[in-house]
């Protein structure tokens, strides 16, 4: 019979094992990349919807900046200078400037309307951005004269088209 030393046996249980760590190494490296393959995803996803969030943050802070322009000159709402603002960002040609020059509500609103068609079309702003103002209602059922408008910016994003709306109504 032959006599098998303590450290013999530790040497061949050794030796049966030596490969099977660097399996197990591997497989965790394996299950750690696809891991992190779903973060990548997960993070281009994230910048997607930011950047669109940011897109409709634009689309109302432009539209609240048009209500508040028009809140600004009441006399050019109530001539009827903002009621139809055609859907597009075409800059009014002629427009004074109103902050160096005395205008009338006319020439204000013709004013508004060029700088907020500017900003609509303005580089990292909105993409293909556009604008419109529509008077929605001039009488209330009595008769007296109402200022309800509504304002929409339209822009593309990821080439789908978007649209945001809102109604204002403007106290003379």
């Amino acid at each position: 019979m032959k006599i098998i030393s303590a450290k013999q046996q530790l040497l061949r249980s050794h030796a049966s094992q030596h490969g099977f760590s660097l399996l197990e190494v591997l497989i965790a490296l394996l299950v750690l990349s696809i891991g992190l393959l779903g973060l990548a995803g997960l993070e281009v996803f994230g910048l997607k919807y930011n950047f669109q969030s940011y897109e409709r943050t634009q689309a109302t802070l432009l539209i609240e900046e048009m209500a508040d322009r028009m809140r600004a000159n009441p006399m050019g709402v109530m001539d009827d200078e903002y009621d139809a603002i055609a859907l597009d960002n075409t800059p009014v040609s002629g427009a004074l400037n109103c902050t160096i020059v005395n205008c009338t509500p006319a020439q204000f609103a013709d004013y508004d309307e060029d700088q907020w068609k500017r900003t609509l079309s303005a580089e990292k702003m909105l993409a293909q951005g556009k604008g419109s103002v529509t008077r929605l209602a001039s009488t209330l059922a009595s008769g007296a004269p109402v200022y309800l408008f509504q304002i929409r910016v339209d822009w593309k994003e990821d080439d789908v088209d978007m649209s945001q709306t809102m109604n204002i109504q403007v106290l003379p």
